[in-house]
């Protein structure tokens, strides 16, 4: 879902997203208040505002399309979103250990993928370390029937990453779907802040992303398939005070999904951004007590799973 609502239309389904404010958000979570943008798949850019159609948080981040030419997978309004299976496919989720990784990991176990679990096991700040996270929600996915393993390296570290792939590959043959979700936060006030959080908070979000994705790379290339998630975020996208180092990550990572897209594009590799707002660890002391419910990151995980999904868009 790339940063032109022009071109992302102008690929998407020629069909058109139609529903009220109260189907969209029970459907995925929330909706547009005052403000919002929203848009109709198919329709030119000065059709895309208005309070029946789907809202739109961020330009990375479009909540749903319609399926056509297998590019978009929800239905128009009073039907409901096509079931997506992922029998077959290979996942890796980083930051998997808790939070929106671990809600990822389970909902892309729940309907059929193998997923390698990674989480480092540290604090917020990328202290520490422990597999016991990851473990965890690999625990949690076989009880409930599903094939998962845990790994608890470093993104940071390119050798453990290639490690960690390979771990997945030997496992199961192939890695299809990749989702970049392990992050850390230093928040400082540039003034006060530290070269060297600057430094750690960008090889953890960005660098981390980068040696995932080269590792896995050319398994995609090879198997002429590959679905990439990124996740960027609204500091990114318009700045948030205290997060110059977590806001140049997330946006540096738009950047690095819009050229992987055009150069995984003849290669079967769909590369996408998801820019959420949910409350995690990372986040729950931003929100107040009451709409901590309102947040939950299983309400992220519908977006995760239509750009992981065979008939995902790029960009």
């Amino acid at each position: 879902m790339g940063l032109s609502a022009a071109a992302a239309t102008a690929k998407a389904a020629r069909g058109k997203v139609v529903g009220d404010r109260k189907f969209m958000e029970g459907l995925f979570g929330w909706g547009g208040g005052e403000g919002s943008r929203w848009i109709v798949t198919g329709a030119s850019p000065a059709d895309q505002a208005g309070p029946d159609l789907l809202p739109v948080a961020h330009r990375t981040r479009r909540r749903a399309a319609v399926r056509d030419n297998a590019r978009f997978l929800i239905h128009s309004h009073g039907e409901h979103p096509m079931t997506l299976d992922f029998t077959g496919r290979v996942a890796i989720v980083t930051g998997a250990g808790g939070g929106l990784g671990r809600q990822h990991a389970l909902a892309l176990a729940a309907r059929g993928a193998k997923v390698l679990v990674n989480d480092l096991g540290g604090a917020v700040d990328g202290t520490g370390g422990s597999v016991s996270a990851a473990q965890a929600v690999v625990d949690e996915i076989c009880a409930a029937g599903g094939e998962a393993l845990a790994n608890g390296a470093s993104v940071t570290d390119f050798a453990a990453v290639q490690a960690m792939v390979q771990q997945a590959v030997d496992a199961w043959g192939r890695v299809d779907i990749l989702v970049n979700n392990a992050g850390i936060l230093r928040d400082k006030s540039f003034a006060k802040m530290d070269v060297s959080d600057f430094r750690t908070v960008v090889e953890v979000h960005l660098m981390g992303a980068v040696h995932c994705c080269k590792a896995v790379w050319p398994h995609m290339v090879a198997q002429q398939y590959g679905r990439i998630v990124m996740t960027t975020s609204s500091s990114g996208l318009f700045g948030n005070f205290g997060q110059t180092n977590y806001g140049a990550a997330k946006l540096a990572l738009v950047g690095l999904m819009q050229t992987l897209a055009i150069e995984g594009e003849r290669q079967g590799i769909r590369v996408n951004s998801l820019a959420p707002t949910a409350a995690t660890r990372m986040t729950e002391d931003l929100f107040p007590a009451d709409m901590l419910p309102a947040f939950g990151p299983h309400n992220v995980v519908p977006a995760m799973l239509v750009l992981a999904s065979e008939g995902a868009p790029t960009r």
